[in-house]
């Protein structure tokens, strides 16, 4: 079965892809790409399920107009993919499929749950990335701001991290985090 893990962004959504639960793909979905995409744009022979997350207001301090960017983004990007491919769209909250790790945690998780060949998909210095940031929020003073991210700008790799993740946590091979 091909699933696709679509993590939301405002302006472009990460996309993840997996046949019988081994991520082959990351790609990008372009939202001012979708209105005028042609037919050779994203396809993904064979699949049946999108699996994006739906961004949740929990607390942390993110605007209005933040969440709905990303949700604009989110839906937008996995609705268009599932009509494309006639499959179906599963949505998951983050409390749902990450609980409340911060982002560099649940992508070492992420990062120990993919096999070499799917490591293989993502820019070389990924890890030392994931770790940086780990050490990172370890070191956060407790009670101060976090930052709005935990890597550099340049690092795009977090969003399909979290594509990824979504699509192991759907077909059973990451848990849920804390």
């Amino acid at each position: 079965m091909i699933v696709a893990g679509i993590d939301g962004g405002k302006h472009a959504s990460a996309v993840a892809v997996a046949d019988r639960g081994r991520v082959y793909r990351l790609d990008w979905i372009h939202h001012r790409d979708i209105a005028g995409a042609g037919p050779n744009y994203l396809i993904v022979s064979g699949l049946r399920t999108v699996v994006a997350e739906k961004p949740q207001h929990d607390g942390r301090p993110a605007s209005a107009q933040t969440l709905i960017d990303l949700s604009w983004g989110s839906a937008a990007a996995a609705f268009w993919l599932a009509a494309r491919h006639l499959a179906h769209v599963v949505e998951l909250e983050p409390r749902e499929w990450k609980g409340q790790e911060p982002k560099p945690v649940h992508h070492m998780r992420v990062w120990a749950a993919l096999d070499p060949t799917e490591r293989a998909l993502f820019p070389a210095n990924t890890e030392a990335q994931i770790n940086a940031a780990a050490d990172k929020a370890a070191r956060w003073p407790r009670g101060k701001k976090k930052p709005s991210s935990w890597y550099p700008a340049s690092f795009k790799s977090h969003n399909h991290l979290c594509a990824a993740g979504l699509v192991l946590v759907s077909v059973g091979r990451l848990k849920r985090g804390t």
